[in-house]
This record gives structure tokens, sequence and C-alpha cells, in this order.
């Protein structure tokens, strides 16, 4: 996973302390990463995937494409998402999974 995480960084244009700043972690990090000699927790693996679009199955297993490939109107939603309270954004997913029932109910009647 180590390679994959310089691979990411690369493709990314981002020097090491970029990209740790991005991610919400010190160069040091990334940089024992990328030698193999800390490996990847799960919140970071979580930071990585949604802060740049990363395939979680490819970053982990190397299997599929380096990116989910998310159109303009996702990446605009959850844009403005990320940067709400917990509170709102519990509020919003509240929401959303109201609309999806009322959907769900008036395909079914």
């Amino acid at each position: 996973m180590y390679k994959r995480v310089e691979q990411l960084r690369k493709s990314l244009n981002l020097t090491q302390k970029d990209f740790a700043e991005k991610i919400g972690v010190k160069q040091g990090l990334i940089s024992a990463i990328e030698l193999n000699k800390t490996p990847l927790t799960k919140q970071s693996i979580i930071a990585i995937c949604s802060i740049f679009s990363v395939n979680e199955l490819w970053l982990t297993t190397g299997k599929g494409e380096m990116f989910n490939i998310k159109s303009s109107l996702e990446n605009d939603f959850f844009e403005v998402y990320k940067n709400f309270s917990p509170d709102i954004q519990s509020c919003l997913l509240n929401f959303a999974k109201e609309l999806l029932n009322i959907q769900n109910n008036s395909l079914e009647g």
C-alpha cells in the first residue's frame, strides 16, 4: 500500500508536506508510510479516499482504478457538505434518507 500512497501523491503533483496537510497529518508520517516504516491507518485511508476521491479498493489492494469517477454534481454536493458542522451534516443525512423514502414510495405506488 505504501507504494500506492506515493504513486497517488505524485499523480496529484503534491509534496509530502502538502499531501499531509490536506489529510490532516504531519509530513513525517507520510514519509514513514512511503518508506514502509509505518502502516496506513484506517483513519488516513478514509481521509485520503474522501479528500482526493480515491478508490479505497485501489488504495488498499491495488485493484481497480485509482480514482472514483463522480459527477461534478456529486463533487459539488460533497464539497459543500464537508464544510457544514457535524450537526448540520446529520440533519442533511436524515433529510436525504427521508427524500429517498418518499421517492421509493412514489415509485411503488
